[in-house]
């Protein structure tokens, strides 16, 4: 159900910002604030239902249990799989890595090939650099253009008989632009080899459909969602995950023990060894919960009008280069990343944070994307559903402010 709130109501919801309503919070992409209902969930959980899951008669852990299998079910409708498709992780990296050694380890081989953009977050490029050195098969990068979009002929064309793994992000944490996945995944299928999309920026912003998509493998992080840290979602293709064995062992994740022999528990559990996130599982439903009652549409209409917005007036800032394209369409996110000429993304951050505007400044662990656009580093603002346009006129405020301080 989905309701019309304006944006003074919905800030009202977090309560970080409800505390501090000087700040104006640009570092979305890394995390997004919680709304007070992800924290009541979790507050009430421990409160008044905690106990051990799938390990207990008793009625307060078989409530437990009931409400971390609910969580499941909950994020298996939000991306139309099912619940036994829904692995639940530590974060998305996690995710990556347990795809990486339970599916990659059996079937990249010597010669093979694991395709992967240079868009890529370090958490969709190391796995598969390690994976491939390895395994001694090759990995293969495909470029983007000159303003930062993925080239995707040249994507397809690098798909062969030998590749075995296309490994590629939905939408980039720097240029907040989407890659387009259609075309790309049909012919990764048409080779016969899988995909594994990262979709930790992709899910604060669009309605997911992992079948529509044609995703083997999906991950996103509960935190970039408004959602707690510690948890974070695999979903994958249940024949695939039969045929995987498990990343970690231990309590939980078995049938039977014995000395000789071990059988390892059905699907999603033979991935969730030891104590889950029950917690934090409760948390991201509740979260999914809020970003639905938001709906799609008010979220994206609203992201819209601000990255037009400070699309326009960096691009009116003389000595401001924006990274990526600097127009908005309807393929591009709420992200922004530019540089100041004469002033670090550091020395610009931390003038930004004495006006109490918060930014991310680095690499963003996308340090051979930024390379292949010969950065080094950058500043990035990411706008959410709570942002306003009063936060980004103190964004722009602050640039000027620093170019002044630096006299450039």
């Amino acid at each position: 159900m989905t309701s019309h709130r304006n944006i003074d109501t919905i800030r009202a919801e977090f309560p970080l910002l409800a505390t501090n309503p000087e700040l104006a919070y640009l570092d979305n992409a890394a995390g997004t604030q919680k709304p007070e209902a992800v924290l009541k969930a979790m507050d009430a959980f421990y409160r008044t239902s905690y106990a051990n899951v799938h390990r207990s008669v008793y009625d307060l852990s078989e409530r437990a249990t009931a409400q971390y299998e609910d969580a499941r079910g909950r994020v298996a409708h939000f991306l139309n799989a099912q619940p036994q498709e829904i692995i639940f992780t530590k974060n998305a990296t996690e995710a990556i890595n347990l795809v990486a050694y339970s599916f990659g380890e059996e079937n990249v081989h010597e010669g093979d090939e694991v395709l992967v953009s240079i868009l890529e977050h370090h958490a969709n490029f190391l796995p598969w650099q390690r994976l491939c050195a390895q395994k001694k098969a090759r990995l293969v990068v495909a470029p983007v253009r000159a303003d930062g979009t993925l080239d995707e002929e040249q994507m397809l064309a690098l798909i062969s008989a030998r590749t075995k793994i296309v490994a590629l992000t939905a939408l980039s944490n720097v240029t907040g632009t989407r890659t387009p996945l259609a075309r790309i995944i049909e012919r990764v299928h048409q080779q016969g080899a899988r995909v594994i999309i990262d979709g930790a920026q992709a899910v604060a912003h669009e309605h997911v459909d992992i079948r529509a998509m044609g995703a083997d493998f999906f991950v996103f992080s509960g935190h970039k969602v408004f959602g707690p840290t510690g948890i974070g979602v695999l979903a994958a293709r249940a024949e695939l995950l039969e045929t995987m064995q498990p990343f970690i062992v231990g309590g939980e994740m078995v049938k039977t023990v014995s000395l000789d022999n071990t059988e390892w528990n059905d699907i999603p559990w033979k991935f969730e060894a030891g104590t889950p996130p029950i917690a934090e599982a409760i948390g991201l439903k509740t979260a999914i919960d809020f970003i639905e009652s938001i709906g799609w549409p008010h979220l994206h209409a609203h992201e819209q009008t601000l990255v037009e917005y400070a699309l326009e007036r960096v691009r009116a800032l003389k000595g401001v280069h924006l990274i990526g394209p600097e127009t908005y369409s309807s393929d591009r996110a709420p992200i922004i990343s530019f540089t100041v000429d004469g002033v670090h993304p550091h020395d610009l951050a931390s003038i930004l944070n004495e006006r109490h505007v918060a930014i991310r400044s680095g690499h963003f662990c996308a340090q051979p994307f930024l390379n292949a656009l010969s950065y080094t580093a950058a500043a990035r603002a990411s706008f959410t559903i709570y942002n306003t346009h009063a936060e980004v006129d103190a964004l722009i405020e602050g640039i000027a402010a620093a170019q002044k301080i630096f006299r450039v």
